[in-house]
Formats: C-alpha cells, sequence, structure tokens
C-alpha cells in the first residue's frame, strides 16, 4: 500500500496525528534538523499529495556487551555497533482494523536498518519502545527486551532480522 521515501521540506506533516503528542511534535518541529545535520534519517509513508501517513528514523547506535543478556552478547565486543529505529509512528486513521499496518511499517523499518548494516555493519537492530503498551508488539515480531534500566530497549540480531525478512 505504502512504501517509505526520505523525509523531504515538501511533504505536509502538519495534520500528523498518531495519539503520541512527543511523536507528532518531533516529526513536525525536529526530524528535518535531525536529518539535514546527520543525526538520524527519517523516512515517511506518504499519498500523491505528499501528505505523511506514517515515519520511522534510523540512526547508528552503540550497544555495551554488560547491558546485554549473556546469551545475546557472548563473544561480542565490549562496544557493539547497532542500527536504532528511534521513532515509529501510524497516523491514528491508519491505526486498528485488522490491516496490520503497524507491522508493515516496522517491516519496512527493519528492512532499511539491515540494508544500513549490509553497508557499514551493525550486530544488531534496536528500538526504543515509547511506553508499556507497545513492548509486546515489538516482542511479537522477534525483538528481546533488555533488562533493567534499559527495560524499554529491545533488540534483534541484525542476522536474525534479516532472515525474518527473507521468510517474510
Amino acid at each position: 500500500m505504502y512504501s517509505s521515501e526520505r523525509l523531504r521540506d515538501d511533504h505536509r506533516v502538519e495534520a500528523f496525528s498518531c495519539g503520541n503528542a512527543v511523536l507528532d511534535g518531533w516529526l513536525r518541529s525536529a526530524a528535518l534538523t535531525s536529518d539535514r545535520k546527520d543525526v538520524s534519517r527519517t523516512y515517511v509513508w506518504a499519498d500523491s499529495s505528499d501528505t505523511v501517513w506514517a515515519y520511522f528514523t534510523l540512526s547508528p547506535d552503540v550497544l555495551y556487551r554488560d547491558g546485554l543478556p549473556k546469551s545475546l552478547a557472548h563473544g561480542d565486543p565490549d562496544r557493539i555497533p547497532a542500527i536504532l529505529i528511534g521513532k515509529l509512528a501510524l497516523h491514528s486513521q491508519l491505526q486498528g482494523g485488522g490491516r496490520h499496518l503497524g507491522s508493515q511499517l516496522l517491516v519496512d523499518a527493519v528492512t532499511r536498518a539491515a540494508a544500513a548494516v549490509e553497508a557499514a555493519g551493525g550486530r544488531y537492530v534496536v528500538v526504543d519502545a515509547i511506553g508499556d503498551d507497545v513492548l509486546g508488539f515489538y516482542e511479537r515480531h522477534g525483538f528481546r527486551r533488555l533488562p533493567p534500566p534499559a527495560d524499554h530497549r529491545l533488540v534483534i540480531r541484525s542476522a536474525d532480522a534479516r532472515r525474518s525478512l527473507e521468510d517474510g
């Protein structure tokens, strides 16, 4: 239905509303600046009138082996490169209804993260869940929650993410 493209100046973001004021406001006020400063890249789902209906961000990240469960971190260096899906938001009008558009948006983000890993390396794809209510969403897609104090941070090995994309 939608495919992502990098956020541009002419994308219409002013009416975007996902139900979370922080995510809505960040898209309107900080996304382009973050892109211009090479802090993150924002990708959007937009319609033919360039109205944004969903977005996600990607940026490089570093994990520390001592903050990961031993089952994940075995054999990893102390500092482990990763790709962070820092924001993921779907317009409230597209949420629900059994269409699984949130899952499709996550697959889109993971696909782009896997391409970044292929180009630059990175052992993990990381997400920062904005609240308790979305932790299960990420876990259903193969992400593992990190232990406290990072219990809203979830990871999946890049290789596992690629395999799940290949398996459909």
